[in-house]
């Protein structure tokens, strides 16, 4: 018998059957996991190809995506300059501010001279990414239709969209719509869904970085319950610019801006219900955050809504911006004063949405412990 043979023999003995129909099934199965994995690599090198042309896409996108010249009220021209006394007041008083909220390490400014056009606040620029994230007019629809479904405070109804300041557009159902108004709109039903914020009576809301007071408009003109919203900011530019936006909006009775100076007198005889911080703690370092956050907790303001930029890790981290450029997680701090995570919800609870809609991120919820 060869050693082929007796080797076979062998086997047969010890029910090579088994062994060989254990192998197959081995096989088959390491097949499958290899399919998989291709697949995988395939549906990665795929979406690394799309964000690779993406990459490529700014150049010709700012061309097609230009700021156009902004279109002005009467009298813009002459009250939104850099001259303006107020702004030259404002300016001079927040340089001798000494709290550590002013602690600029984005928001130099460099920065605020190069990204802040005070004719085109409300265009892309520092305060609201427009098709700097690479938001195409069909990103636009898709986020239109999407809060349209779910529009049960008939925010469509109260709020509008006039193009004015430089606000890039885009036409749905013949009517304009902006990111001011669509993150807006997001905001505001994360504040409802968490918070109940339509029916709470006289409600009053901290907006931390409030900007030029986008949020604060938009508020005033959904809530009629709304008691006050109080928009502060470490930036005399923004500062400055909320307190012209509110008043040309007519919603400056309910919505107050407050120099970051006049904070504290101001709002210590004021029970806040929130506070909100929209895009603005990503662009400040750890020290103002802490500044921030003190102020919070002297206040005693018992819920805190924050939307991080989204950055690379799709909002979900809540990351500083340090002189350096290195962040670091903040979240720590939140929990040292006894702010516990309640919620954190995709911007867009459609997965189809958030996946593609315009500048996705994620919205905090948190709440002080007693």
């Amino acid at each position: 018998m060869s050693l082929g043979s007796r080797v076979n023999a062998a086997l047969a003995a010890m029910n090579v059957q088994f062994v060989r129909k254990t192998g197959l099934e081995r096989l088959r199965a390491l097949e499958q996991e290899f399919q998989a994995l291709l697949s995988e690599y395939q549906a990665l090198k795929s979406r690394h190809d799309r964000l690779s042309d993406r990459l490529h896409l700014p150049e010709k996108f700012f061309e097609q995506y230009p700021n156009p010249r902004p279109l002005l009220p009467d009298g813009a021209n002459y009250l939104l300059i850099n001259s303006n006394t107020r702004l030259t007041e404002l300016t001079q008083r927040y340089r001798t501010v000494t709290h550590p909220a002013m602690n600029a390490s984005m928001w130099v400014e460099e920065f605020v001279h190069q990204e802040i056009d005070l004719h085109g606040f409300r265009a892309d620029g520092g305060y609201v990414w427009q098709h700097r994230d690479i938001n195409t007019d069909l990103h636009y629809a898709l986020c239109t239709y999407y809060l349209k479904s779910i529009d049960t405070l008939r925010l469509f109804d109260k709020l509008t969209e006039d193009q004015l300041f430089g606000a890039y557009t885009v036409m749905v159902d013949d009517r304009p719509v902006s990111r001011d108004l669509l993150d807006s709109m997001t905001e505001i039903y994360f504040l409802e869904r968490h918070l109940n914020i339509s029916k709470r009576p006289n409600v009053k809301i901290l907006d931390i970085g409030a900007g030029y007071g986008r949020l604060a408009h938009r508020l005033v003109q959904s809530l009629p319950n709304l008691g006050t919203v109080f928009c502060t900011d470490a930036i005399a530019t923004s500062t400055f610019l909320c307190e012209y936006y509110l008043q040309f909006r007519a919603v400056n009775q309910k919505a107050v801006t407050v120099p970051f100076d006049e904070l504290q007198p101001t709002l210590s005889n004021h029970a806040i219900d929130v506070a909100v911080n929209v895009h603005s703690f990503s662009e400040c370092s750890l020290e103002a955050i802490n500044g921030w956050l003190d102020l919070l907790t002297e206040l005693a303001i018992p819920n805190l809504m924050i939307v991080p930029n989204m950055l690379d890790n799709g909002g979900t981290k809540l990351l500083s911006c340090e002189k350096d450029k290195t962040r670091i997680n903040y979240q720590p701090l939140l929990e040292e004063r006894g702010y516990q995570l309640v919620a954190c919800d995709p911007k867009f609870l459609d997965p189809i949405v958030q996946a593609n809609g315009v500048s996705p991120t994620h919205h905090f919820f948190f709440q002080k412990c007693v």
